[in-house]
């Protein structure tokens, strides 16, 4: 991942954090102050710059793939299942594998590129 990926993730934690902080007084929730939507305001931007770098990584990287190559072949992964392992989640989350095999299906057709399926086993 690219540092500044990694550095909005790094904000986006610490802003969930202030945010949870912010909604909740005595363990009741309290009427949302102007430092609730300032902060509400500050993680959906980080939120949106975090999709927008992501969404342009793999666009960069599949017509890379796709330009380079006449034949792609991806496995198709069983992400849910690989997801219920704790310690991978998060990254396997972060990879975006559906958004990439969609990215890829859509550009292997319109430059006219095959794209093979390989099974699980």
């Amino acid at each position: 991942l690219p540092a500044k990926l990694q550095k909005l993730y790094k904000r986006i934690k610490h802003y969930q954090r202030m945010l949870a902080r912010k909604r909740e007084v005595n363990g009741k929730l309290a009427t949302k102050s102007n430092n609730y939507f300032a902060v509400r305001t500050k993680l959906q931007r980080d939120y949106r710059k975090a999709a927008n770098i992501q969404n342009d990584l793999l666009q960069k990287f599949t017509t890379k793939l796709v330009n380079n190559y006449d034949q792609i072949v991806i496995e198709d992964l069983a992400v849910k299942e690989m997801m219920m392992t704790h310690v991978a989640s998060k990254g396997m989350q972060r990879s975006l594998f559906s958004k990439f095999r969609r990215i890829l299906t859509y550009k292997c057709d319109w430059y006219g590129k095959e794209l093979i399926l390989a099974d699980k086993t």
